[in-house]
């Protein structure tokens, strides 16, 4: 068998056929600074850096994917929360911006947002031109709750779900509202998507408070995404364990992580694909 590109084994996968090798996709974040050697911070403001080190880690790694943001850090950062950058550590996020309702309302609208995330929109077309022939490209949206911690700080996100409800559903329904106008932003550009919300994990939160202010936004963001762009797929870091061991609330959490792949895929996902190929290489 010939070595495919990363194109050709993502579409034999589709297809139900043997692809050469086991797709890898690694997260390394602004590890891949390291190749290109630009700044942690020109990666994440300057579109021109993005696409050289995005092209020169996967050029030397080889993997099946590129994924580029905004991500969680370029969300919360066109919405208002300061990015502080240390040498070529990651960003952090600054201190919390959502103290009332009356914050909530007071972030930017959709059109802000899209335009602050402007030079994530011009990477992906300029990694499309250079080498979307031969690899995916994805942009990752970040998970809608691990924003809310962001914007509200985690501890008191969580404190909220308890005391305050109410005012959880409402930052979630805006943070939500600006997500789909992004999707409407980049639908036409030829890309796939990906959502990760590494705080929504039942593990950290429980499969109730998963179930009743997680669930019905990913589930919303997701049909979204399936209905305006490319396939995509969310990922909770869920792991196999609850924070409660309930064996209904594992079913319950398992029957809604499951229908949110489900919705995303719309048709065989390549992984579920590539588990019923018998022989499969993982070098």
């Amino acid at each position: 068998m010939h070595k495919m590109t990363p194109r050709e084994r993502d579409d034999a996968l589709q297809r139900g056929e043997m692809p050469d090798r086991f797709p890898v996709i690694p997260f390394m974040g602004e590890l891949k600074c390291e190749v290109s050697g630009v700044s942690a911070r020109e990666f994440w403001e300057d579109e021109r850096a993005m696409v050289r080190t995005e092209c020169m880690a996967w050029r030397r790694f080889g993997y099946d994917r590129i994924v580029i943001g905004p991500n969680t850090n370029g969300f919360s950062e066109a919405l208002g929360l300061k990015l502080i950058f240390r040498g070529q550590e990651p960003p952090r996020r600054s201190a919390p911006i959502v103290h009332a309702p009356e914050d909530v309302e007071a972030l930017p609208d959709g059109e802000a947002v899209i335009r602050r995330l402007g030079r994530f929109q011009k990477a992906a077309s300029a990694l499309l031109k250079q080498v979307g022939a031969e690899v995916p490209i994805e942009m990752s949206l970040g998970g809608p709750f691990t924003i809310a911690s962001g914007l509200r700080g985690i501890e008191q996100l969580l404190m909220d779900v308890r005391k305050d409800p109410e005012f959880v559903h409402a930052l979630m329904r805006r943070i939500v509202d600006i997500q789909k106008e992004y999707v409407d932003e980049i639908s036409d550009l030829g890309v796939g998507t990906a959502m990760a919300d590494p705080v929504a994990s039942p593990v950290l939160i429980g499969p109730k408070t998963y179930e009743r202010f997680v669930y019905p936004y990913t589930l919303e963001l997701t049909r979204y995404i399936k209905k305006k762009t490319a396939v995509g797929l969310p990922c909770t870091c869920a792991g196999k364990r609850t924070a409660s061991g309930n064996s209904s609330e594992n079913t319950r959490f398992r029957k809604s992580a499951w229908t949110i792949s489900l919705i995303s895929a719309g048709r065989q996902t390549s992984w579920e694909t590539m588990f019923r190929l018998p022989g499969m290489s993982t070098r």
